[in-house]
């Protein structure tokens, strides 16, 4: 993977990437401007695109979530279908009733907790 990408995170959750060799170009915006969500679509999609076994894009594309104490008490994950156009890896998240593309940060008893942060502000650009 080293070498492969190129990725720029920017203010108001903008996250810019190219993968240069395959001639593409990706921006991704957050309704909220957060960047967590945009993390783990970017880290994903450059999974997808690069075929990569990278262990440092693997804990961005389903990073924990921790508590002031250190404890693991959650994760952020891509919902369910998010990448599905792409040929890209499914999540086993369930939205719920949100049935569209993005971002689900969830507890471990399987609750979602934050919902729809992406809202479909992907843009490919080949």
């Amino acid at each position: 993977m080293k070498g492969e990408a190129l990725v720029k995170t920017g203010a108001e959750g903008v996250f810019c990437g190219t993968v240069p060799n395959a001639g593409l170009g990706i921006a991704i915006k957050c309704d909220d401007g957060a960047t967590r969500a945009a993390e783990t679509v970017m880290a994903n999609l450059l999974l997808a695109l690069v075929r990569s076994d990278n262990a440092t894009l693997k804990h961005w594309a389903n990073p924990l979530l921790h508590n002031r104490g250190g404890i693991a008490i959650g994760e952020i994950r891509l919902a369910k279908g998010a990448l599905a156009g792409l040929g890209g890896p499914r999540s086993d998240a369930d939205p719920g009733k949100y049935a569209g593309d993005g971002a689900v940060r969830r507890d471990f008893s399987g609750k979602n907790l934050f919902l729809d942060v992406l809202k479909g502000f992907l843009i490919l650009c080949l």
